[in-house]
């Protein structure tokens, strides 16, 4: 289970933290916001 995000210079999201995510999470925002950003970081991770 996830239970942190942390993303620094992906794509066009600059930084961010999400923290306590439990089993049910739902991703909502305007268009170009970064939802797909945030989604596609968690399925294909690029570690370093």
């Amino acid at each position: 289970m996830i239970e942190a995000i942390k993303l620094f210079a992906y794509k066009g999201i600059k930084e961010l933290e999400l923290k306590g995510l439990n089993h049910i999470n739902v991703i909502c925002g305007k268009n170009n916001s970064g939802k797909s950003s945030v989604l596609e970081s968690i399925i294909q991770p690029k570690c370093r």
